[in-house]
């Protein structure tokens, strides 16, 4: 799975229902410049139920679903590290133990 972000032209998405012939009917029209579509699929890791067509000559942009978990982690523990710092430097919480401290700068 893969999100694309459409930075220039016009595609058609086009959605097969039972009983209808491959593409199927168009559903949703992605025309505006940076419009994401296919998030979904990217998110929770199933396969997209839309088949895309260009309508135009355009230019599409995909984010791999390895690249898209690698950077939600990196900025998940880029935040986490920042709260641990702000927790660190309250005089009230020195005392704590380096696990309750993590704990909390996963709650904030």
């Amino acid at each position: 799975p893969a999100a694309y972000i459409l930075t220039s032209g016009q595609i058609d998405a086009f959605e097969a229902r039972e009983g209808e012939a491959f593409p199927g009917t168009c559903r949703n029209v992605i025309a505006e410049q940076n419009q994401c579509f296919g998030e979904l699929a990217l998110l929770y890791d199933f396969p997209r139920r839309c088949t895309t067509i260009a309508r135009e000559e355009s230019v599409v942009f995909s984010l791999d679903r390895a690249t898209f978990v690698c950077s939600v982690r990196e900025a998940y523990f880029q935040r986490r590290r920042q709260h641990e710092i702000v927790l660190g430097s309250i005089e009230t919480l020195q005392q704590v133990t380096r696990e309750e401290s993590a704990m909390v700068a996963d709650l904030a």
